[in-house]
């Protein structure tokens, strides 16, 4: 008896809950439609707002043909010179600025800290820390029976790329140049034969005046100079296979230069520290009086003789003649 009048009270106060709920549901309902209506009455039209872009999450693939809002999609040779270099870590643009390039990288500090690893790993590692290619000379190295994956000890931090391949390359007979738009790691005969044609402006450096303060250009001085400070033995005048000319073409004074990377390189180191010094010469600027050089001369062709030429002496020595024998009397 008490448990029904216990479930009667329970049940009755449940149905005056849902009733309450129900006169109150309307009214929720009406005051959340009127909110709605005054935030979109608050907001620009929705057809004037450009949709944004979905996001990608942290592992989604890049789609190689997104284009920024309001602009079409690219086509796939659009993206990939787009996405090449950046991708690649190579230079865009023409092959010299991707020699430039490297040149430059070459100047930068880095680092190598290996215990017993690979050159060809070293050489990987290098390629991605200064994002330039770098190839070996794979025909060259086998002629010379080196092998690519022989383990290497190295620990060097501080010093330029160019300073650490020396270091690293040395030891083993081996050396670089850049070659084909690569930094080519080869033997230093194949570096020999490698070899690049500049054209260096010397203006500055070979401006001269005669004896009657009329201008003209020395190129010999500063061509003897260079043959006899950097590898003298390379130039073709000494039957090398280097060779150096100087040239006036239109406003411009040049030498013009066919030999290996490396002597390039010292090449220009030479000449911008010759500037160097010019620069901090406190002397007077207008050009140095030298004399021109002296054409050689013609030989005179002598006029052939029409007289009777002379006979030959008889014997003798020098000319003289002979002496006379004694007849022995017997």
């Amino acid at each position: 008896m008490g448990c029904r009048t216990l479930l009667g009270v329970r049940g009755a106060a449940m149905l005056v809950i849902l009733a309450a709920a129900a006169c109150c549901l309307p009214g929720s309902i009406a005051a959340e439609a009127k909110k709605e209506e005054q935030k979109a009455a608050r907001r620009p039209a929705a057809d004037a707002r450009q949709p944004s872009p979905p996001r990608r999450g942290p592992g989604a693939a890049e789609d190689p043909f997104a284009a920024p809002v309001g602009q079409k999609r690219s086509t796939p040779a659009e993206a990939g010179a787009r996405l090449s270099p950046r991708r690649e870590g190579r230079v865009p643009g023409d092959p010299q600025r991707r020699k430039e390039a490297i040149k430059a990288a070459l100047t930068h500090t880095t680092q190598m800290e290996f215990t017993d690893e690979s050159f060809a790993n070293i050489m990987d590692y290098l390629k991605d820390y200064h994002k330039i290619e770098i190839q070996f000379d794979r025909k060259a190295l086998e002629d010379v029976g080196f092998d690519t994956h022989k383990p290497v000890t190295i620990n060097i931090k501080g010093v330029t790329l160019r300073s650490a391949l020396a270091l690293l390359l040395r030891p083993e007979g081996l050396t670089w140049t850049i070659c084909d738009e690569v930094l080519l790691i080869t033997t230093p005969d194949q570096a020999q034969e490698l070899m690049t044609t500049e054209i260096y402006e010397v203006a500055d450096l070979v401006a001269c005046r005669d004896e009657n303060g009329e201008p003209w250009d020395d190129y010999g001085t500063l061509i003897h100079f260079i043959m006899s400070h950097i590898q003298p033995t390379s130039w073709d005048e000494v039957g090398g296979p280097g060779a150096i000319t100087g040239a006036t073409l239109g406003s411009a004074r040049v030498i013009v230069v066919t030999q290996t990377l490396q002597i390039h390189e010292q090449i220009e180191d030479l000449l911008a520290r010759i500037r160097a010094i010019g620069a901090k010469s406190k002397g007077e600027k207008t050009p140095p009086t030298r004399a021109r050089p002296q054409p050689p001369r013609a030989h005179k062709k002598s006029a052939p003789s029409h007289d009777k030429p002379s006979p030959p002496p008889q014997g003798g020595v020098g000319g003289r003649p002979a002496p006379k024998r004694e007849r022995s009397s017997r």
